[in-house]
């Protein structure tokens, strides 16, 4: 039986006037409503009966979302004293098709992405064949297979080939942006020895450092201890990181590596320049896909270094910490979990 209603509740409901009358009983409320299609598709008198069990079961607070009308409410039910059922309408329609607008927003940029994704891993791949070919032909070529080169031609050659090895890397850091971001890079884990690592890695950049007249530092154990990890991941890591370094620290500068490993700290690498540096605002843009610091404007590449190091490490259970200093330099800092360490005690 009804005690009391608003006519507010009639508006958000969408019921004529009329309809709700103090005193008699809701099951004409009831079956309006189940007519209208608000208890779903069926028989309106059995989902009419179906709502009244409904009702009359509630025991305590009750919350529930239905439509009413061309209206989504929210609708809360509690019993007072006398065991009388109060419910309470809210009108959240607008609400819910703000959500639905911004579930469809996401999905379509979720399908975006992959879209992305997808066509950057196509065309990294179909780029590296011949790409491959180029790097091998002009190795084969500065190897005198077909014939002396003066040193001109040997010039051109070495050019084709730094050139060559250059862009096979940047190809290299879209396709793991791409698998990365649709994740389909897997880690392939190996036990290996990381200082042999760290020395075949600086001899990627050694050259440069020694032409650009910066000076390699290194600081590590001779008994550093081996461990289990993606060898591919962890040698980008530590390219990407002594690249980053040559590239950002002028001729006269220092870059230099120091790594350790313990069962408490874990395994710890550290890259540090005296180059640009970074004010503390421009490193969450440096973390970006594709980001540029301010002094990173004029250097080639892609932006993609240091939030492929961060995504690498992160997949290794790991992560990534930068401090730097616009003029002094910049020190980054990847730690692996101590659990990837090998004890061969």
């Amino acid at each position: 039986i009804l005690q009391v209603f608003s006519q507010r509740y009639l508006e958000i409901a969408e019921l004529p006037d009329g309809l709700f009358v103090v005193g008699d009983s809701i099951i004409e409320v009831l079956r309006f409503r189940a007519n209208r299609g608000d208890y779903g598709d069926g028989d309106p008198e059995k989902l009419m009966q179906e709502r009244v069990d409904f009702l009359n079961n509630i025991e305590a607070d009750f919350y529930q979302e239905q439509a009413m009308g061309s209206r989504i409410c929210e609708v809360f039910w509690k019993r007072d004293s006398d065991g009388d059922l109060i419910s309470v309408t809210n009108d959240i329609t607008e609400r819910k098709v703000t959500e639905m607008m911004l579930e469809l927003a996401k999905e379509e940029a979720f399908a975006a992405s992959s879209a992305k994704s997808e066509f950057l891993a196509n065309m990294s791949h179909e780029l590296r064949t011949p790409l491959n070919a180029v790097i091998g032909f002009s190795e084969a070529l500065a190897a005198g297979i077909a014939g002396p080169l003066n040193e001109k031609q040997s010039g051109y050659v070495n050019d084709i080939r730094v050139s060559g090895d250059h862009l096979l890397a940047l190809i290299t850091d879209v396709l793991d942006l791409a698998k990365i971001e649709s994740g389909k890079l897997d880690i392939e884990e190996s036990e290996f020895d990381l200082l042999e690592l760290i020395n075949t890695t600086l001899s990627f950049v050694r050259g440069r450092a020694v032409e650009s007249g910066i000076e390699l530092v290194t600081d590590f154990p001779n008994d550093l201890p081996p461990i289990r990890a993606d060898v591919r991941l962890i040698k980008q890591i530590v390219v990407n990181l002594l690249s980053n370094a040559v590239k950002f620290t002028p001729g006269g500068g220092r870059v230099s590596i120091a790594a350790s490993a313990d069962a408490v700290r874990g395994v710890i690498l550290t890259v540090t320049d005296t180059g640009a540096g970074m004010a503390a605002e421009e490193i969450p843009k440096a973390l970006e896909h594709f980001g540029r610091t301010r002094s990173g404007q004029d250097k080639e590449g892609t932006g993609l270094g240091l939030p492929l190091v961060k995504n690498m490490c992160e997949m290794h259970g790991g992560y990534l910490n930068i401090t730097s200093s616009v003029g002094v330099g910049t020190t980054v800092t990847v730690t692996l979990p101590a659990s990837r360490i090998i004890d061969r005690s």
